[in-house]
């Protein structure tokens, strides 16, 4: 109660943080996002280094000097969730298949014969 208010852990004047947390981090959403050519060099990194390995793709490839191993998880991560949803949206839209092992072509002559002989 009072004695973390004496010291000092009570609210902060205003304006002192400028909208920053106590615990030093920028406001949520204040980062820039991401640009086309550092998305296309994340996916050319994890082609050429596999999943994981964000400290070699963060060296090898250009990205904005304030990003991290942990933003490129971070985006990698949102940007396979984006497609898995878009993989869903669109067989939504696609026809259903057909279910079990049968063919649905029509019979040939030679199966209409058989069908006809089997029915005698």
């Amino acid at each position: 109660g009072r004695a973390l208010a004496k010291r000092g852990r009570g609210k902060a004047p205003k304006g002192s943080n400028k909208g920053w947390s106590s615990r030093g981090r920028p406001p949520r959403g204040s980062g820039r996002g991401f640009e086309d050519w550092e998305v296309e060099n994340l996916k050319k990194g994890i082609e050429k280094y596999g999943y994981g390995n964000w400290k070699k793709i963060i060296g090898s490839f250009q990205f904005r000097p304030e990003r991290t191993n942990e933003s490129l998880k971070d985006l990698y991560r949102n940007i396979e969730k984006r497609e898995a949803k878009e993989r869903k949206e669109r067989r939504k839209l696609e026809p259903p298949k057909p279910r079990g092992d049968f063919d649905i072509s029509p019979p040939t002559s030679e199966e209409k014969e058989r069908l006809a002989s089997q029915a005698r």
